[in-house]
């Protein structure tokens, strides 16, 4: 059973003076391949970017785990909080920092719960409460193979990740941690704000949103059985090795929630291409696995409902993203860095996508031609 219940005050609370020996800072660093025993040579280096950052997490990194680091590079570009870390003897990690303290002893602690059932997440090599070394993951992200497929081969891709979170669900409820990590998105006003989102897209346009049973939406999208969700299983955070294994990386954001919430991200996300009936095959293929026990008809509603108001979240972020950013980016390099889809054929994928979902729940089949008006507005941004 996890140890996360007893101490979880302790992981929000942040750092505390006298540290439990179960945290994760005083567990012993995980060995990496043909790991050296050598002291490091400490003659100065020179980094293509970030030389004193570069300097300090190249010593951590021989400390602990011994050899010598011969290159540091920021794949996302130098300001993100993650780099690929690599070793003169060839082996390879990367190294991330989080902002909030809790929210990083949470993500090492359920990496390590996760590995110990096999779940198909990154293993930990090595947290001192600031800096985590997870094993690089071989293959290429996701949403990056995503871009390129035809409808057969998307189907198997969107299958496989599909499948891995479900696996990856499993393992919590095996290593007891579904119960153990926060609650997210449980409080009526963080409903409500997601339905309101509608709105503010409608008064952006100056299309009136129709009339929606607000009090039911908010009956449905309400978690009374929250379990272990990765919550934003992106695409870009997935990747998928040469076997076609798929693997889920960047767990800050985890919580407990519905485990229908990890399907909706997927598949409501700007980089997955749309096609209804792809997208209808993998509901009636994958929400009963995902359902928890609930009845079909309950689970495909909560589907529905959430992916509409999940693409209406997306499609804010990124209306927002053009209006503040000198309008539409570069596709290229959104794929290259996974920055938020902002482009006028994902922003109205969004929203072709929104109607198709609003189409299957009478709850929200209003929306249906409000998105196509949306849509069209859009084009002329």
């Amino acid at each position: 059973m996890s140890d996360l219940s007893t101490h979880f005050p302790d992981y929000l609370a942040g750092y505390r003076e006298t540290p439990c020996q179960f945290w994760s800072g005083n567990i012993a660093p995980h060995p990496l391949k043909n790991s050296a025993t050598t002291t490091p040579p400490t003659q100065p280096r020179q980094w293509q970017d970030r030389p004193y950052f570069c300097d300090n997490l190249a010593r951590l990194c021989e400390e602990n785990l011994g050899g010598r680091v011969s290159d540091i590079t920021f794949p996302g570009g130098a300001d993100r909080s993650a780099c690929l870390v690599r070793w003169e003897d060839g082996r390879t990690a990367i190294a991330s920092f989080r902002g909030e303290t809790g929210r990083a002893r949470l993500e090492e602690r359920v990496l390590h719960h996760l590995n110990q059932y096999a779940a198909p997440v990154p293993n930990v090599l090595f947290f001192n409460g600031i800096v985590m070394l997870q094993e690089t993951l071989a293959g290429e992200r996701l949403s990056t193979l995503l871009a390129g497929a035809e409808a057969a081969p998307r189907y198997t891709l969107l299958a496989s990740a599909l499948s891995s979170l479900h696996q990856i669900h499993l393992a919590a409820a095996q290593a007891g941690i579904d119960q153990a990590v926060p609650v997210i998105g449980g409080e009526e006003d963080w409903i409500a704000r997601h339905i309101r989102q509608l709105r503010k897209i409608g008064d952006a346009f100056d299309i009136p949103v129709p009339a929606l049973d607000k009090a039911s939406l908010q009956d449905i999208l309400l978690p009374l059985k929250p379990r272990l969700v990765k919550w934003d299983a992106r695409p870009g955070n997935a990747m998928v090795d040469p076997t076609g294994k798929v693997s889920w990386f960047d767990w800050e954001h985890c919580g407990a929630r519905n485990r229908l919430d990890d399907l909706v991200w997927l598949l409501c996300d700007e980089s997955v291409p749309f096609c209804s009936t792809t997208e209808q095959a993998l509901l009636t293929e994958f929400v009963p696995l995902f359902a928890d026990g609930a009845p079909p008809e309950v689970a495909h509603r909560y589907a529905a409902v959430a992916g509409v108001l999940h693409c209406t979240a997306r499609l804010g972020l990124i209306l927002h993203k053009q209006q503040g950013e000198e309008g539409w980016w570069d596709r290229q390099e959104i794929l290259d860095y996974d920055y938020i889809g902002v482009t006028l054929p994902q922003a109205q994928q969004l929203c072709a996508r929104a109607a198709d979902w609003a189409s299957r729940e009478p709850l929200v089949a209003s929306l249906v031609p409000w998105f196509a008006d949306v849509a069209g507005h859009i084009e002329t941004l």
